[in-house]
């Protein structure tokens, strides 16, 4: 059945606006790509199912909005989440120098959460403003994996997802009751809008 998993992780994906979030998930989730893409709105849900290590797991992957904003919104999805996905684009200087701000907003939440650092836009190496060795010095600054990927052409989409999962069930398994807990306002939310939710979905409860 399509809603059997042994597992199920909660993975947020942030950064700045137009650092390509949303194409990133949507490369993953649909193998698409499109270039008109328009700003998320609040959050967006979708889900995955795949087999790690012989185990079902259920990625359930938060896109929130990069825009000031939402910011009040997009940060209450962040309770309970087990992965983060901080992306920036390799051609924006600014959206780099963003990462700290989301990392202070991830760890007022989140107490040691799982953070894995992604600069998008790989196939665009000729426009480059963000070097690899400054988001390298970034990533060991704060004990984070890197990786370049490219939504475009698909770069390493499927791997920082595998890869974010096995690490959060790594750390499940050293913390067997580390994500036992109580049913909150997301889990609501997602058990309701199992495919997408977006700001509205709040303003309907």
């Amino acid at each position: 059945m399509e809603d059997e998993y042994d597992e199920i992780f909660r993975i947020v994906i942030v950064g700045d606006t137009t650092s390509g979030k949303t194409n990133i998930l949507m490369k993953y989730i649909k193998n698409s790509f499109n270039c008109d893409s328009k700003h998320t709105v609040g959050v967006d849900l979708f889900s995955k199912l795949f087999k790690l290590k012989g185990i079902q797991i259920k990625l359930q992957i938060w896109d929130t909005s990069g825009q000031e904003r939402y910011k009040s919104v997009t940060t209450v999805y962040f309770k309970g989440a087990q992965g983060f996905l901080i992306v920036y684009d390799i051609t924006n200087k600014t959206s780099f120098d963003n990462i700290e701000k989301w990392i202070d907003e991830i760890l007022k939440v989140v107490q040691s959460p799982i953070i894995i650092l992604i600069g998008n836009k790989s196939d665009l190496n000729e426009e480059r403003k963000v070097s690899i060795e400054e988001a390298l010095q970034k990533a060991e600054k704060y004990n984070f994996d890197f990786y370049e990927v490219s939504a475009l052409d698909g770069k390493n989409i499927d791997f920082i997802f595998i890869n974010l999962a096995y690490k959060i069930l790594k750390k499940r398994e050293n913390n067997p009751n580390k994500y036992h807990e109580d049913i909150d306002i997301i889990d609501i939310i997602a058990s309701t809008y199992k495919k997408k939710t977006t700001i509205k979905a709040l303003n309907a409860l």
